[in-house]
């Protein structure tokens, strides 16, 4: 890394955040694209009025209408949709970063894209409990595998990890380091071309459930710091199914921030 970028610290990259937040929004009422604050930036929202104090990132979600419509249009001289489709990412999402910064994992010592938004695709979700648990488990264990594939030598990390890693990236090793996320993708779109009631994020990192498509048409303006931005009407059950008890803040021990990364201007 080049020891002459500036970091960023983390009261200026939540700014930055909002300011690439403001970006998605504008483009998003002017061309009648719907979307969803989410996860934790949505439970920030309601909870605390803004970011959760101990958290440094946003989400948002769009069903996959209008997600295909805004990684295709969206136009920005300085902020970028980055997806596995244009870049190559190897994720089953889209981030929307400023390209003036740049982004470092402490951990792996990588390079990424700058600082994001995180942007999911909302899809369908088949009727019956049975082949939503099979997509699931099927999708879960895809994302084990691009992890593994993934695998770097870390330093940090304990030599019987770094060994059980790289053996278990030994058995990937005919796969292209790409098909698992095109796999992902393709069976996260699966359903969308039959007539559903629920629909979900198959790209969460979490074991959710699908809501009813509905609850992701119906929104409000919300306050998020000193700002408001599109959120579901019914944040209660969206909230509910992914946390549970979400008024209750995590013990304190908890109240950490799980990323390892840095931002810097290039």
């Amino acid at each position: 890394m080049n020891n002459n970028l500036k970091k960023i610290e983390l009261e200026e990259r939540k700014k930055l955040q909002l300011d690439i937040l403001d970006s998605i929004h504008n483009f998003c009422v002017k061309n009648n694209i719907k979307y969803t604050l989410a996860y934790g930036t949505l439970l920030g929202t309601v909870r605390h009025g803004g970011y959760i104090p101990w958290d440094d990132d946003v989400d948002i979600a769009m069903l996959r209408k209008d997600y295909e419509l805004f990684v295709n249009k969206f136009n920005d001289d300085r902020y970028k949709v980055a997806t596995f489709e244009n870049t190559n990412i190897l994720l089953s999402f889209a981030k929307v970063y400023d390209s003036k910064t740049v982004i470092v994992d402490r951990k792996a010592n990588t390079h990424s894209l700058g600082v994001n938004v995180d942007l999911f695709p909302i899809d369908n979700s088949p009727e019956s409990d049975l082949m939503y648990r099979i997509n699931r488990l099927h999708i879960r264990l895809l994302k084990y595998c691009n992890v593994i594939k993934l695998f770097k030598f870390n330093k940090e990390t304990s030599v019987m990890n770094n060994m059980v890693g790289l053996v278990a990236k030994a058995f990937l090793i005919l796969f292209p380091k790409t098909y698992f996320v095109k796999r992902i993708i393709c069976l996260s779109k699966k359903y969308n071309d039959k007539e559903t009631i629920k629909a979900i994020n198959w790209a969460a990192a979490g074991d959710f459930l699908p809501l009813e498509k509905s609850i992701y048409n119906n929104l409000q303006l919300v306050p998020f710091e000193d700002r408001h931005y599109f959120a579901i009407v019914d944040a209660d059950k969206y909230l509910s199914n992914e946390y549970g008890d979400y008024m209750t803040p995590p013990p304190i021990e908890k109240r950490i921030s799980y990323h390892t990364s840095d931002a810097y201007w290039k």
